[in-house]
């Protein structure tokens, strides 16, 4: 494989839209388009070139999972899907799962984009002092709710949002199957 042209067409704030041209073991010359990210932190150990995470919150004492719906633009529709976001530059991917679950849930499509992307399990003991009376951290742009699911009710609790119209994140339905396998 080897990479011919990277052209960035169209950039916005947090996207840009490019075209990779490239050839294979065939030689034969490619297009594909694609959205790349603008904000990718530079690499380092600690974030080990991961910049969007998806997080799995369980909390300890009910089994619980935390699941979010929010309103997404692309698909004109709320979307139910863990809690996800960017990785910060200088930030681990934990310090990210952390600091996620106080903010804003972000999209990125993993066949869209340049993102490199983990899900980081993250368990929330209720006994601890700072879990004890969480407050959500909205920007002014979004409309986000939290939702604490039982993980046995999950799949159920997924058709019920489905059939509400509701679009269910693939990260999040396929989640669910599994834990019911």
């Amino acid at each position: 494989m080897s990479i011919i042209k990277d052209e960035t067409i169209k950039s916005g704030r947090f996207l840009s839209f490019g075209i990779l041209t490239y050839k294979l073991k065939d030689e034969k010359t490619r297009m594909w388009e694609y959205v790349k990210r603008t904000t990718t932190p530079v690499k380092t150990k600690k974030n080990m070139g991961v910049d969007a995470i998806d997080v799995i919150a369980i909390i300890k004492q009910t089994q619980e999972i935390i699941i979010i719906t929010q309103f997404r633009p692309p698909v004109k529709s709320y979307v139910v899907e863990f809690p996800s976001g960017l990785v910060d530059e200088g930030e681990s991917v934990q310090e990210a799962a952390v600091r996620e679950l106080k903010e804003e849930p972000v999209a990125y499509e993993p066949g869209l984009t340049n993102s490199k992307t983990v899900m980081v399990k993250v368990e929330i003991d209720l006994e601890l002092e700072e879990n004890k009376n969480p407050t959500q951290e909205l920007e002014d742009e979004e409309d986000i709710e939290v939702h604490l699911v039982k993980i046995s009710e999950l799949q159920k609790t997924l058709h019920k949002f489905e059939e509400n119209e509701m679009v269910v994140d693939v990260k999040l339905a396929t989640f669910a199957v599994g834990v019911n396998f």
